[in-house]
């Protein structure tokens, strides 16, 4: 090993001598050997005086290590540039130096009984080394990839430095300081004091004059610090200010769009501002009388405003938290995190912002010391997933100035360690040197190219204020032309031209072709086209003769029979619009809404009108009207033609809910009508051989599509009944006699009948609408054997507006896809401008199918009927918001207003308020959609008694409220749970705040229940010591005790002192009560690591998923996967026979001889923990060849497998036999997707193989493989014999037919050799052994795919597959 400089600098005395100091440099040969001794397994130590507790500071980042990714990064490090020459042995001198003046670089954190203590060590316990770079290509860069790889090495807290520093050497002038440390012991704060020490060192010793006393306090003046101010006024103070300000706070926004576990790792991108930017950024502060920082800040907030349209807009801001000199004077861990909460408005301008940035830093800094972890927990947002916002800013202002020997030092950042979301890091190193910009982000939830993309924008947005700073921000262009032209134009390239016809010229037509052919089936009544429109004639003419015209408007009460779309055609044909009313809705609101249109007539039957309406409208009654008579045949020849219809003419006019409480006609066009129905003709392509049923109320415009669309298309229309929709049984049933091929409904509907009856729905061409469709049903659906087709549309623009075909990744988030014919939509910000891609933004809706406004409602129609700003016409503003995908895409994301969807219907909550503040003793009521805890969207109405004489609030009984209801509103707007409150809550504006109302109670709270067995109460005892309470019930909560991270820690460790087995932190978060931790415990039995099946994850309540062993027949490997699982989700590992005790201890045979025989194995051992299937299989490599043989072999004995994924596993070649013992070592080193040249020429052995395999997986370093070499010294021979045995059988393996489907994944990078002649190298070998075969690529090599990054992918990937 190269020797460290630092051994050779004992004294600060010997390491004056300048030049001729006899040093040893770590060459470049040399420097990639550098790697830290880093031992594991240190035991836990028992307090002692010199242990010092975890400040408050630290507790959190102590904590996130460990419950966070395993792949999180705490290191903070960067480097300084010294432009000129470096005595590497003054300065190393000066590093030791720092260590013995500063004790958080000699601290370890260790866990102890107690919880996590730190330690200061006596003297620093690692080596600073001094590497020269200069002999490289490219010094810089392999000098920075040093460092990168240097920082992203795990760090154990006991066991390794965590302050560590290393100098290079560029070139004879130029030389990198690089220092890192962990978070958990120094800030940035506290690294810019030790490097400001560590210059004035330097210097000194470099002039021979004293160094001077050390200007650092002890860590312990830290917590004298902290516990002065937790019992401090101040800190009441600090917190009521905090709970003040983030009152009624809003839901945190997100630049991502991604719904991803977070990860750790980094993603950065980096901007640098030109000097002459930055400068004119310096003058524009000096304009609005603001610091550079608040620009920055004010600048960052424009940005977040812009690309979410957050009104209220709350993000993070990292601080000092150094209140006096005393803590400016201590280097560690203090920082801590304030909120910054904004009032955002598209008009106000950077100076306007500015003002407001200023007052909020300011307030937010005066209270700094209040820990973000403690407001967190005030606020309730300790869950995971919870927080109080997830993006943030940090500006560094240029505030030292370094020179080492008089040289000047660049200051460049090289991590700020893993970020749960994004973060923008602004550096600002001098006036004359431009402002770098770095956007940190999660790699979970950002791609390097969205990163980059964002990075622009804001840079944009900079540049474009500079040039004019009197903009607004709303008006501020983010777009570059390109993108511009592309959102405006390209993805609405929709133009056609309509022929010049409508809905019953196209239906007159089809008539003359099909005559004969079935229009309409109602039951066991059927009709035929001709009869269908003579009918149709018949009942016009009757309309026409009693005076309806162009000008009227029809309405129809109806039953769902075929007498329904006769007359909804006879109206149309009439030249009147009809109004369609559901004879089921309550009878207030169908009053309601003929007051409000007051149609010239209404169709009906003497049932229906004289139960329902009043006698306020002139009636025609089909079943006992004599002016009825078609003709027996059919015939239309003597009737007389129906009037011109002019496209501008009104079709139908159709009801919604209205926000004041009075639903809204809606009038649509028949160009619009028509327009929508040729477009569906285009899309889905109804062929007369077709059938669709008739579902959906009429009073639902949707139901246009299933009425019309097959009677321009000889299709054929089948009326499902009320009592067949409603019942998913019956509607099955329907859907099979009747041979249905086409089906429309709302994903509520779908849900219902496909829980029980997908085996009726096989031959069904799936269409979706009317509400958000969730993945899980997505999945489900495609499993019906056609692509799911998921349409949106308002009512406002004729039906349907956007449609896609959902498949493949589209199932695990459902767009709603790209415009439909001569159909424009837009998605704006408040300003009315395009936001950029991936912004959320509202939903404009343009084109043909835009409706000609709503019936009497002129103020109404302005309001939601604007001109379009990019081209003719009108947009409607739809309140949905939305956001571009790349591929030019639609998402949808939910309202911007209180607009509510249920079951398909569009429900204003101002309507059902209405309706409830009518009722006795109500005073207020607020509606709000909610899920309950099986996800099922609910209404909950929030009620606020009135006050009575006696001030006390009325009692409401909710039974009653329920009733009168009822009687004015259909049952889908109808609230499940009503609850009573004193007041509602508002926001900083005075605004009800929806999101702070009370979470509604879906069941009865948990009364105590006392301890039920003897394990539950030593718990139990446990939890009331920890908590100093008399009594805890079994299903009380941790955290609602009031249970933190110290708390889980001591938690933690008494139980495990208390079970004697190593019980993770974060068992606490997966098991928050006593019953829930008593039966996690109770479940987990004493596992042997070696053993054939190794429990990953045993909570849970759905079928196991079973990961076969790779070669070397462990699965440890697999452990990754439970993170990216459903929480219910149980996980096993299947592991070669061979190395557990039980084959140890007893007479058992040796290795198996083929895969059929490990096969059959393996199912004996899986049936010991899941006796029946359905079984779920995973295998990697041998294990894919294995998981396809057990899914064989189950299969042959009547199971069901319901999933199996195979990653990169390929089956041999036959009749390949190598003729030497190095061909048979080439066929397993392609059969391991390794390249043939991993072993030097002349080595291929076995013995070579199987050890390159050991050092491929990490065998040796293995914890309980090193634990296990003390009781059994030959397991590594032991794993060389499995791993020999295995390549042996695997090259005999034949696969067979099965009938299940399998999900491949393949590594792309896996090593490119002559394997195509030893193996089937293609994905597609498996398509004739499986039922379906869906194959998915990540790059990454074979040997990489349970890595952290590509499991990233690949976790996901079978996650989703799992719940498909």
């Amino acid at each position: 090993m190269t020797e460290s400089i630092a051994a050779k600098s004992t004294t600060t005395s010997q390491s004056r001598s300048g030049k001729d100091a006899n040093y040893v440099a770590i060459d470049a040969l040399a420097f990639n050997d550098l790697k830290p001794n880093r031992s594991t397994g240190r035991p836990l130590v028992s307090p002692e005086p010199r242990f010092l507790p975890l400040a408050q500071s630290q507790r959190g980042l102590w904590f996130g290590e460990k419950i966070g990714p395993k792949d999180a990064i705490y290191n903070i490090a960067e480097y300084c540039e010294i432009l000129g020459d470096i005595n590497p042995v003054v300065f190393i001198a000066a590093l030791k130096q720092i260590t013995k003046e500063a004790e958080t670089t000699r601290v370890e954190i260790h866990d102890t009984e107690a919880g996590p203590k730190q330690i200061i060590l006596d003297s620093y316990k690692g080596e600073f080394p001094f590497i020269d770079m200069s002999a490289f290509e490219d010094p810089r860069a392999s000098a920075e990839a040093w460092m990168m790889e240097e920082l992203c090495k795990p760090v154990d807290l006991a066991c390794d430095p965590l302050w560590f520093c290393a100098l290079l050497k560029i070139n004879e002038q130029c030389f990198f300081w690089y220092q890192r440390s962990h978070h958990v012991v120094l800030d940035g704060f506290g690294a810019g004091i030790i490097s400001r020490r560590c210059a004035d060192i330097y210097n000194a010793l470099m002039e021979e004059r004293d160094i001077g006393a050390s200007p650092f306090l002890p860590l312990a003046a830290q917590l004298e610090q902290e516990r002065s101010y937790r019992e401090s006024s101040r800190h009441d103070r600090d917190r009521n200010y905090w709970l003040e300000q983030l009152k009624s706070l809003p839901d945190p926004v997100s630049l991502t769009r991604r719904n991803a576990i977070r990860a750790g790792g980094l993603r950065r991108s980096t901007a640098r501002l030109t000097p002459d930017s930055s400068k004119a950024l310096r003058s524009l502060g000096l304009q609005a009388k603001a610091s550079l920082p608040q620009i920055l800040i004010s600048l960052f907030a424009a940005y977040i405003y812009r690309m979410t349209g957050a009104n209220d807009l709350v993000f993070g801001m990292p601080v000092t938290a150094r209140a006096n000199r005393e803590m400016r004077c201590i280097p560690s861990m203090m920082a801590n995190a304030v909120s910054i909460r904004l009032t955002m408005e598209s008009d106000l301008t950077l100076s306007d912002l500015a003002k407001q940035v200023s007052k909020t830093v300011r307030g937010s800094l005066r209270h700094q010391q209040f820990r973000y972890e403690d407001l967190r927990r005030e606020l309730g947002l300790l869950g995971q997933g919870q927080q109080i916002s997830w993006v943030g800013v940090n500006i560094e202002p240029f505030d030292y100035d370094l020179r080492f020997g008089g040289h000047k030092c660049l200051a460049h950042n090289v991590s700020n360690g893993t970020v749960e979301d994004l973060t923008i890091f602004v550096y600002d190193r001098g006036e004359y040197d431009g402002l770098r910009i770095d956007l940190d982000a999660n790699p979970a939830l950002y791609s390097q190219l969205e990163l980059d993309v964002h990075r622009d924008r804001f840079v944009r947005l900079i540049n474009a204020i500079l040039s004019d700073s009197a903009t607004p921000i709303g008006k501020v262009n983010l777009l570059s032309d390109e993108e511009a032209y592309q959102l405006l134009n390209t993805w609405n390239a929709t133009d056609r031209a309509l022929p010049n016809t409508n809905l019953l010229a196209l239906f007159e037509q089809q008539v003359a072709k099909t005559p004969d052919a079935t229009a309409i089936t109602y039951g066991d009544d059927k009709i035929t086209y001709q009869r269908l429109e003579a009918n149709v004639c018949e009942l016009s003419q009757t309309l026409l003769e009693l005076g309806i015209g162009t000008s009227d408007i029809v309405a129809i009460a109806l039953p769902r029979d075929i007498s329904m779309p006769t007359s909804l055609l006879a109206i149309m044909k009439s030249g009147a619009a009809y109004l369609p009313l559901d004879p089921t809705a309550p009878a207030e609101r169908l009053e309601m809404i003929l007051e409000e249109a007051k149609p010239s007539l209404l169709i009906s039957n003497s049932t229906i009108s004289e139960t329902l309406l009043g006698n306020t409208t002139a009636v025609l009654n089909l079943d006992v009207s004599k002016d009825l008579n078609p003709s027996p045949s059919g015939s239309t020849q003597n009737l007389p033609k129906a009037r011109e219809i002019d496209g501008d003419s009104s079709a139908y006019v159709i009801y919604t809910s209205g926000s004041t409480g009075r639903p809204k006609g809606v009038e649509i066009s028949h160009r619009g009508l028509l327009n929508f129905l040729l477009a569906m003709q285009d899309e889905l392509q109804v062929l007369p051989t077709d059938k669709l049923l008739a579902l959906t109320t009429v009073a639902f415009d949707i139901a246009a599509l299933e009425l019309y669309l097959p009677l321009i298309t000889g299709a054929e229309v089948v009326i499902a009944s009320r009592e067949h929709a409603k019942d998913p049984a019956k509607l099955a049933s329907l859907i099979s006699k009747e041979c249905i091929t086409v089906m429309q409904a709302t994903p509520s509907h779908w849900q219902a009948l496909i829980v029980d009856h997908a085996d009726q729905l096989g031959n069904i061409r799936a269409l979706v609408g009317g509400e958000a469709l969730p993945a899980q049903l997505a999945h489900k659906m495609r499993k019906l054997g056609h692509p799911i087709v998921n349409l949106y549309g308002p009512t406002e623009t004729t039906i349907w507006s956007t449609i896609m075909r959902l498949d493949g990744d589209d199932l695990d988030s459902p767009p709603i896809g790209r415009p439909i014919l001569n159909t424009k939509v837009y998605v704006l910000d408040q300003a009315m401008q395009p936001v950029p891609l991936g912004a959320i933004g509202e939903l404009f809706i343009g084109g043909a199918g835009v409706a000609k406004g709503y019936l009497h409602r002129p103020e109404l129609t302005a309001e939601r009927f604007l001109a379009n700003p990019f081209g003719d016409g009108r947009l409607y503003k739809t309140g949905d918001l939305a956001r571009w995908r790349s591929d030019g895409v639609l998402e949808y994301l939910g309202r911007n207003d209180f607009q509510i969807k249920i079951r398909g219907f569009r429900v204003e909550a101002e309507e059902v308020e209405a309706k409830i503040q009518r009722c006795d003793g109500v005073q207020q009521a607020v509606v709000t959609l909610r899920e309950n805890p099986h996800g099922e969207k609910k209404l909950v109405a929030h009620i606020v008694p009135v006050q009575l004489d006696n001030n006390l609030l009325a009692e409401i009984d909710t039974t009653v409220l329920r009733k009168r209801l009822e009687q004015a509103l259909p049952d889908y707007m109808i609230p499940s749970i009503f609850m009573c409150v004193d007041s509602l809550p508002t926001n900083v504006n005075g605004k009800l705040d929806r999101n702070a109302l009370p979470a509604p109670q879906w069941q009865v709270s948990h009364e105590y229940i006392a301890p039920r067995n003897e394990l539950e109460a030593q718990l139990a005892k446990l939890w009331c010591e920890v908590f100093n309470i008399e009594r805890i019930g079994v299903h009380d909560s941790f955290f609602d005790l009031g249970g933190d991270s110290l708390t889980a820690a001591k938690m933690v460790s008494k139980l495990r002192e208390l079970t004697k087995r190593d019980i993770p932190l974060a068992a606490i978060f997966e098991a928050s009560t006593i019953a829930e931790l008593s039966e996690q415990l109770e479940n987990q039995q004493n596992v042997d690591p070696l053993g054939i099946v190794l429990p990953l994850k045993t909570t849970g309540t759905t079928n196991p998923l079973f990961c076969i062993h790779p070669v070397i027949g462990l699965s440890w490997a697999y452990s990754g996967l439970g993170k990216y699982l459903a929480s219910e989700q149980l996980l096993y590992g299947i592991q070669a026979r061979g190395l557990s005790e039980e084959f140890h201890s007893s007479d058992a045979i040796g290795l198996p001889q083929s895969i059929g025989e490990m096969a059959a194995d393996y199912i004996e051992h899986i049936r010991h923990v899941q006796p029946a299937g359905p079984y779920k299989l995973l295998g990697w490599s041998l294990g894919g060849l294995l998981a396809h043989e057990i899914t064989r072999r189950l299969e042959e004995d009547g199971e069901q497998v319901s999933h199996l994924t195979v990653l990169d596993a390929y089956p041999y070649i036959q009749n390949q036999t190598p003729s030497s013992e190095a061909q048979l070592v080439c066929s397993a080193l392609n059969f391991m997707g390794l390249p043939t040249t991993s072993l030097p020429s002349g080595s291929e052995t076995m013995a070579a193989l199987t050890d390159l395999l050991c050092r491929e997986y990490d065998i040796y370093n293995l914890p309980f493989v090193k634990e296990m070499k003390q009781s059994n010294g030959d397991i590594i021979d032991e794993v060389k014999q499995i791993i020999e045995n295995n390549l042996a059988i695997s090259r005999e393996f034949v696969p067979g037919k099965i009938n299940a489907d399998m999900l491949f994944i393949a590594a792309s990078q896996t090593a490119e050799t002559d394997m195509n002649s030893v193996l089937h190298n293609n994905a597609e070998v498996w398509r004739e052994h499986v039922a379906k075969l869906s194959v998915h690529s990540v790059d990454c090599h074979h040997q990489q795919m349970f890595d952290a990054q590509p499991l990233e992918i690949i976790g996901p990937l079978i996650a989703q597959s799992i719940k498909a």
